[in-house]
């Protein structure tokens, strides 16, 4: 692990490991991870657990942005420590569904959400709750992908507003279906 300041030339001449993955930090917590085949990613480790973000793959993401963006993410790390009960978020979301959609999306989302959604702390969802709650619906088909799609749009909102780091349901395809009239 080394601790000085990553540069495109140092970050060029790395070497790939034998096997597995090495991680090369500089002081402000920002580093590249060198896979054996030689991929190159930058990574960001947060909070006092240390857990490690990936922020993207070099070159495609130059070094300076990649320190803007581990920046914003260790500015931002306190957010991931504190408890964010699901009924908070529900109604900020809400709040932003009502400003930018047709009122019957807002009463659909609304509805499917307080219906729908668990009511917990919004970082301890994961892929099996969300399912166990799907599953109750394979009866119902057209409720089951609706009640996908709204979760899907939900959790996609709460990673771009920094609640949760990843959407548990991301890439679950929309069960159910639609039948049009």
């Amino acid at each position: 692990m080394t601790q000085k300041p990553l540069t495109d030339l140092a970050i060029q001449k790395l070497p790939a490991p034998q096997s597995g993955q090495k991680v090369y930090y500089e002081p402000s917590g920002l580093g590249i991870r060198v896979s054996q085949g030689g991929t190159k990613s930058f990574v960001v480790q947060l909070g006092s657990q240390r857990r490690r973000k990936t922020l993207g793959r070099y070159p495609q993401l130059s070094l300076k942005a990649a320190r803007a963006k581990a920046m914003m993410f260790i500015n931002h790390a306190d957010r991931y420590a504190v408890s964010y009960k699901s009924e908070m978020l529900i109604e900020e979301f809400l709040e932003d569904v009502r400003n930018r959609r047709k009122p019957r999306t807002y009463n659909d989302y609304k509805r499917m959400l307080e219906k729908h959604f668990p009511k917990m702390d919004i970082q301890s969802i994961d892929r099996a709750t969300l399912r166990n709650i799907m599953k109750g619906y394979s009866h119902r088909p057209g409720e089951l992908f609706h009640i996908t799609a709204v979760f899907k749009t939900f959790l996609n909102w709460c990673v771009q507003q920094d609640y949760i780091e990843f959407n548990p349901i991301a890439g679950l395809r929309n069960t159910g279906r639609v039948n049009h009239r």
